[in-house]
């Protein structure tokens, strides 16, 4: 049991040392995105050395779970230093974000939009097919269309859109969206590489930050950043920008359903385990609700954010 138990430390310790190095590194960003996992893993340890092996003073197992409540807490900790109040006499604002990726359930999406009712859609791994029966099936609604078919990016509103960027040359669409009482907001759909393209990823953000660092309008992001709310470039991304992230403990990927090659197992439901699409903001508009919704056939989660703008 003594050495199970120092493989167990090993196995659950070595990770969470090599994410400390993911600033310097980006390959080693991974065991970032499954730190309450870790965390997890550590206290199943200290059980085991507690009630199992008997031991009065079980340090390593103490020092694993100090070390992964530490790395967990600490984006939790400074997301919630001076939480913004909400504003006095605010504008109501509803989005949702979703990555399609292969989902063709078009008629389950419209009903889905239909009866969140958002003023803003954010689309992401658009296809052709999305492209050609999708967004025309929700254009009487959202008039209001920006696409960026090189990036896969989609951005839908109600009300109309000015200095649209479509150009592509960040996987972004961004736009000025007007509410209705005339303040202009800088909205914009992300979809940043995925984390087994570490040095791609890292060069993104880094752009994302320089561009976002560049506009002057309170703004509201959204979409899939493939960053977990414990991962080192998402909040190097808050830090370096002012923005504010909202939802951490919600789950929006992976929703995968069938694996052809398991028999019976093929239809059992598996969970979304990894919040990785995120809405960030400026620190002047709050998050009244943030929430995942239904299945829709894709290996993501929408999610939904209910917002009060200044």
């Amino acid at each position: 049991m003594r050495y199970l138990s120092m493989l167990a430390v090993a196995i659950f310790g070595l990770p969470a040392l090599l994410g400390l190095l993911a600033p310097l590194v980006p390959q080693l960003e991974l065991p970032n995105h499954f730190r309450l996992f870790l965390l997890l893993g550590a206290m199943m340890l200290l059980a085991f050395d507690v009630f199992v092996r008997r031991l009065r003073r079980p340090w390593p197992a103490i020092g694993l779970v100090g070390l992964n409540l530490a790395l967990t807490a600490l984006p939790m900790t400074l997301a919630a230093l001076s939480p913004p109040m909400p504003p006095v006499n605010g504008e109501p604002m509803k989005l949702v974000s979703f990555n399609l990726w292969t989902s063709g359930r078009h008629a389950d999406i419209v009903r889905f939009i239909e009866d969140e009712a958002p003023d803003v859609v954010m689309f992401q791994e658009l296809r052709a097919s999305h492209v050609a029966e999708l967004l025309p099936r929700l254009k009487p609604i959202y008039r209001h269309q920006a696409v960026c078919e090189g990036c896969n990016i989609a951005l839908l509103s109600k009300l109309p859109l000015s200095s649209v960027d479509t150009s592509g040359t960040l996987p972004l669409v961004s736009a000025i969206w007007t509410s209705p009482k005339g303040t202009a907001y800088r909205i914009a759909g992300v979809h940043l590489p995925w984390p087994f393209l570490p040095e791609r990823q890292e060069q993104a953000v880094n752009k994302f930050i320089a561009t976002i660092n560049g506009w002057s309008e309170p703004r509201i992001i959204a979409g899939d950043f493939n960053l977990t709310p414990w991962s080192w470039k998402l909040n190097k991304l808050l830090w370096q920008t002012g923005l504010k992230r909202h939802g951490s403990f919600e789950r929006s990927w992976p929703v995968v359903k069938q694996f052809k090659s398991a028999g019976p197992i093929s239809q059992l439901p598996l969970p979304a385990l990894l919040l990785i699409d995120n809405v960030l903001a400026s620190p002047d508009i709050t998050a009244d609700h943030f929430e995942t919704g239904e299945d829709l056939g894709s290996d993501h989660l929408p999610i939904v954010a209910r917002m009060t703008l200044p």
